[in-house]
């Protein structure tokens, strides 16, 4: 289930890397904006590669993470993919400072940054972008 899981991710996340890279060489507004929201999709590739380290060092023996910790991370995902969804920055959220999961957390870092950078908050993002998000019905 895991692996059916993790595949699902990584399919999701290289058709949206797709559709942006044919939306950048666009010399639109379009492709502007979505050369915006690449450092997102790239933070997005290395949260889940983050957390595909973190599930082979399980499959290998390592304990899993406290349940808590795993709820931390879980919830800031949840507030990430809801920021960009409702087009807004995402609010600051306690992280685990567990070191199985210091990988996860510094990546997720780095998308909570990327989805605060320069114009993410004032530009709506694009359609393409909604339409790879999760319970978004395409119109």
């Amino acid at each position: 289930a895991r692996s059916r899981a993790r595949r699902g991710a990584y399919r999701a996340l290289a058709d949206l890397r797709t559709a942006f890279q044919q939306v950048v060489v666009e010399p639109s507004a379009n492709g502007r904006q979505a050369v915006a929201w690449w450092p997102v999709i790239a933070a997005q590739e290395r949260v889940a590669d983050a957390v595909t380290e973190v599930g082979v060092t399980i499959g290998r023996g390592v304990p899993p993470p406290a349940p808590a910790d795993v709820e931390l991370l879980t919830a800031a995902l949840w507030e990430l993919a809801s920021a960009v969804r409702e087009q807004r920055e995402p609010r600051s959220v306690p992280l685990p400072d567990a070191a199985q999961l210091s990988g996860v957390v510094d990546q997720l870092e780095s998308a909570f940054d990327a989805v605060r950078g320069p114009d993410l908050a004032e530009r709506t993002p694009l359609r393409l972008v909604r339409r790879f998000l999760p319970y978004h019905r395409r119109t």
